[in-house]
């Protein structure tokens, strides 16, 4: 059986393929507790919730296939960043997260920053227009139609709890883990307690300086 291409959709913050991608997280993970262990410059913290078990993958699919979704100003701590801190905050968050061979990136951003995230970033940038435009644009790929049965977890790269917490609650009921990776002084809690673990980026703080 031949597998699909792994394609997103572009710039235009429309609705993902069916057949797009999740992250295997550094450091110590420990029961219930904070780690600094193998991790510079941030925290990894494991939630104690009984999490439900792993759904198969469809035939096509490469084992581990994650998908990685990050919120580019959520990140840097706003619309006005600099491709300086851009930048920064990417080489941070990809600290945290190596990107594997199978994983499928997307990084949102709303019309302002745009130019800048798409100059700068490795992957697809999407374009999200409108209030909380970004937002709405990841969300469209964590739909559980577009997640359950072709990727093994998810990995967050946003603390909006507002926005994300519904969607990663309804993921983990189906089987599928997101692990949360955003600066620790903006992650809501209810999205570090929902999230299989949550490593908070403790350098974000040079970020938001950069941005102001």
């Amino acid at each position: 059986m031949s597998h699909p291409s792994c394609t997103i959709a572009s710039t235009g913050g429309g609705s993902p393929s069916r057949h797009e991608a999740p992250v295997r997280q550094r450091g110590v993970q420990r029961h219930g507790v904070f780690s600094d262990e193998g991790c510079s410059g941030m925290r990894k913290f494991t939630c104690g919730a009984a999490r439900a078990k792993g759904v198969a993958l469809e035939q096509w699919v490469p084992a581990g296939r994650r998908l990685v979704l990050v919120d580019v100003e959520n990140l840097v701590g706003g619309s006005s960043a600099s491709a300086e801190v851009v930048r920064a905050g990417q080489a941070a968050f990809m600290a945290a997260v190596p990107h594997l061979e199978n994983d499928v990136w997307v990084w949102a951003c709303g019309p302002t920053m745009f130019k800048v995230a798409a100059g700068v970033l490795p992957h697809r940038v999407i374009l999200g227009r409108g209030l909380d435009g970004a937002d709405q644009a990841l969300l469209e790929y964590l739909r559980p139609d577009v997640v359950v049965g072709r990727y093994s977890a998810v990995v967050l790269g946003s603390g909006d709890g507002r926005a994300f917490t519904p969607a990663v609650r309804a993921l983990e009921v189906q089987g599928v883990p997101t692990d949360v990776v955003a600066p620790e002084r903006s992650t809501a809690w209810s999205l570090r307690a929902c999230a299989r673990s949550y490593t908070g980026l403790a350098v974000a703080a040079e970020s938001f300086a950069l941005a102001a």
